[in-house]
């Protein structure tokens, strides 16, 4: 008998053979327990007088015992008199075993052949196969949000600066609503960006991440899923954020799905201090994360959401800015803008960012930066004697104080 095709299908080693043999034998939930390598295998058959009833067993077995092996190919026999099942079977355990025993490889780096794949999933938001942490308080539009990225993927359409490079399936995993509040939702974001756009794959969750994962990975694995995202962090964990052990958790199973995802995650309710709710590990084990904060006028439809990247891994970190979300009965449509024009949003930014968007309304004096800037002088001259390539100063006749200005502004006459 010829060695079997193989291929994982999420935990699962699946085993094929061809003509004339014609079988399909799958090993899941692979477990050790002393000596014994416990799993729960399915055998069938494409054989063409099998078209109707592919199906010949399923259940546990010990992968390592030659009478379990024996005592199945007996049976199986009575099902299907033909292959030699005694081969069949003693290929696919002990390949099995000896995948499990080797556990992912080693490898040398230093000297791979450069990496051609896009480094982002949605650039410059989410990167290829990394989490993205997006945070804030609730009502802020995280969700929304994280729908209308996982829209532009599935679609791969670009708006808004947002630009898909591997476009495809999109899985969400539901810890906060219900079927019915995301499909309005996808539905008037469709609207909102005029595409028949495919639908995303969904999944209502109650478990911790930990526990859901071996499903979900078969899933991913199934439909050939390109992005997760995960509504919210916090449930998903399954215990305290604040505890280092529940986060290091849930990120391990993160890592584990192999591709990229956008996690919504909450903040203290006082203080977010460019970080998530919980457990430092929060923080440093996403590769990319943004806070976000919104802005909205009583009885208004138009909300206004300021989006401060707070870290990133690798590259530079991007500047801040502002989505337009409006809503209508049949639409939600994005808009990009900068987030600096509203004063709300503006006190989210760093004291340099709000320096220059202030001075580009105009040369202010030191009293006049710190009152819109919301600090004290000193502030305002400790953070303008960091930016002296970009801002300057002049001093008055009569004045006890500088004004500054921009040096782009001063050199085109401004």
């Amino acid at each position: 008998m010829n060695r079997p095709n193989t291929r994982r299908l999420g935990d699962a080693y699946v085993y094929e053979w061809g003509s004339p043999d014609f079988i399909r034998i799958e090993i899941d939930q692979v477990h050790r327990t002393g000596d014994a390598w416990g799993s729960w295998i399915r055998v069938s058959t494409s054989a063409p007088e099998f078209i109707d009833s592919p199906h010949l067993f399923a259940g546990s077995h010990n992968l390592a015992a030659m009478q379990s092996r024996t005592s199945l190919a007996k049976h199986l026999a009575t099902r299907h008199d033909g292959p030699d099942w005694i081969a069949a079977l003693e290929m696919a355990c002990v390949m099995t075993v000896e995948a499990e025993k080797i556990g992912e490889p080693f490898a040398a780096i230093g000297s791979l052949p450069e990496d051609t794949a896009p480094a982002f999933t949605l650039e410059p938001v989410v990167r290829r196969n990394q989490p993205t942490s997006m945070f804030g308080d609730g009502g802020v539009l995280k969700s929304t949000t994280a729908m209308f990225m996982a829209a532009l993927v599935r679609g791969g359409i670009e708006a808004c600066g947002f630009r898909p490079h591997i476009t495809g399936p999109v899985l969400w995993l539901d810890y906060e609503t219900d079927i019915g509040d995301l499909d309005d939702t996808y539905k008037r974001i469709r609207g909102g960006l005029r595409a028949d756009l495919p639908d995303l794959f969904y999944r209502r969750e109650s478990l911790p991440l930990y526990q859901a994962a071996r499903q979900v990975r078969r899933f991913i694995d199934e439909e050939a899923i390109v992005l997760v995202v995960i509504d919210s962090v916090g449930a998903a964990c399954g215990d305290d954020p604040e505890r280092a052990e529940p986060v290091l958790r849930f990120f391990s199973a993160v890592r584990s799905l192999g591709v990229a995802s956008i996690l919504a995650d909450h903040v203290r309710k006082e203080n977010a201090n460019g970080r998530a709710f919980g457990s430092a590990y929060k923080h440093n084990a996403s590769r990319l994360t943004f806070e976000m904060r919104r802005a909205q006028m009583p009885d208004s439809d138009l909300v206004h959401v300021g989006v401060y990247p707070r870290k990133a891994n690798k590259g530079r970190r991007q500047s801040p800015f502002g989505l337009a979300v409006a809503y209508t009965p049949d639409a939600i449509t994005f808009k990009r803008e900068d987030v600096a024009a509203d004063p709300e949003l503006a006190e989210g930014l760093s004291l340099p960012v709000r320096i220059i968007a202030t001075l580009k309304r105009g040369p202010r004096l030191t009293s006049q930066l710190a009152e819109e800037c919301g600090t004290t002088d000193a502030n305002v001259r400790a953070a303008c004697a960091r930016m002296k390539a970009k801002v300057s100063a002049h001093a008055i006749a009569g004045e006890q104080e500088k004004t500054w200005f921009l040096l782009s502004n001063r050199e085109e006459g401004q």
